[in-house]
């Protein structure tokens, strides 16, 4: 694979050009490195690459059943916040992540197809239909009305942390939060956790197993009881027709987590999750100590060893 040369900061000329496929303008793909958008179109032209230009509603089909990295993080965000209808062959997905939905419908080859605005909540919709991924994603059971029966698919085991990147980037959460010592002025632990949630047990059970294997070690607990009321951030009252079960993450195992799905290079992720990551990252890598904030009680110091990225996966 030959090397761009414009900047020392750039990958190869052909992962430039997956980036572009994905993200569908040299601006995107630019600020994944701190370079400009011209910058880029002059690499490309010097190294004859003709992008050519994609229709605007027929998704790209290879992208699913070629079966690699790409492939499973679109399956992962299927199965947390899309669904697929059995008799129209339609896939939708919903989020309401307008950035992240545009990654996701350039991923998936329609750059041009419109989203369309929820009517009763203010997220995105991207849809369109094609029998070949519906069908490739309810053999990975990507099933409909999945919500109570999801299960983890059987896939190569070098694509977990991409399809697990993809569920959580759906169905994940990560609470990061500080605050300055009254006493010492010392930056102070409140929050460092990463979640999972689902309605699904088998799919939390399975979770669990998956993430033994590379010795992440998370807990799983019933979060919300069926029955139970929530007030969502426009103001509504939900009522929980079931259990919700989370796989969460606590302190340097919740590092330990995130290291392992946004690994360097992963061709796609939900930048937002992927920011607060970092900023809980750089806390921990940057301080030789943190005390752990309980209620109005401070613990005592406890030492930080340095993050070390999983790799049994390269």
């Amino acid at each position: 694979t030959s090397n761009v040369g414009a900047s020392s900061r750039l990958p190869s000329i052909e992962k430039l050009t997956e980036l572009f496929n994905i993200h569908g303008s040299f601006e995107k793909v630019g600020n994944l490195y701190d370079c400009g958008e011209e910058t880029l179109r002059k690499l490309f032209r010097n190294n004859n690459i003709d992008l050519g230009i994609r229709q605007t509603n027929i998704p790209d089909e290879k992208i699913f059943t070629n079966e690699n990295e790409l492939s499973y993080y679109l399956l992962g965000c299927y199965l947390s916040d899309g669904c697929v209808d059995n008799k129209f062959n339609r896939i939708n997905i919903v989020s309401c992540d307008k950035d992240w939905m545009e990654d996701i419908k350039n991923a998936v080859g329609i750059p041009n197809c419109p989203l369309q605005e929820s009517k009763n909540s203010k997220a995105y919709v991207l849809r369109y239909s094609s029998k070949v991924i519906a069908d490739w994603l309810k053999s990975n059971e990507c099933v409909p009305n999945k919500s109570l029966i999801c299960k983890m698919p059987i896939i190569p085991e070098k694509y977990h942390r991409d399809l697990i990147r993809g569920i959580f980037d759906g169905d994940g959460s990560i609470s990061f939060t500080t605050k300055k010592s009254d006493k010492t002025g010392a930056t102070i632990l409140k929050s460092s956790r990463a979640d999972i949630c689902t309605a699904s047990k088998v799919m939390a059970d399975n979770l669990f197993e998956i993430f033994k294997l590379y010795g992440l070690c998370p807990t799983i607990f019933v979060s919300k009881k069926a029955g139970s009321k929530s007030k969502l951030k426009d103001g509504r009252i939900i009522i929980s027709t079931t259990d919700c079960f989370k796989v969460s993450f606590q302190g340097k195992k919740a590092i330990d987590f995130l290291n392992f799905i946004y690994y360097d290079d992963n061709l796609l992720k939900l930048n937002r999750k992927y920011k607060k990551f970092k900023e809980m990252e750089d806390f921990y890598s940057n301080l030789k100590h943190y005390s752990y904030y309980t209620g109005n009680k401070i613990t005592s110091l406890i030492d930080v060893q340095p993050v070390a990225s999983i790799t049994h996966l390269h």
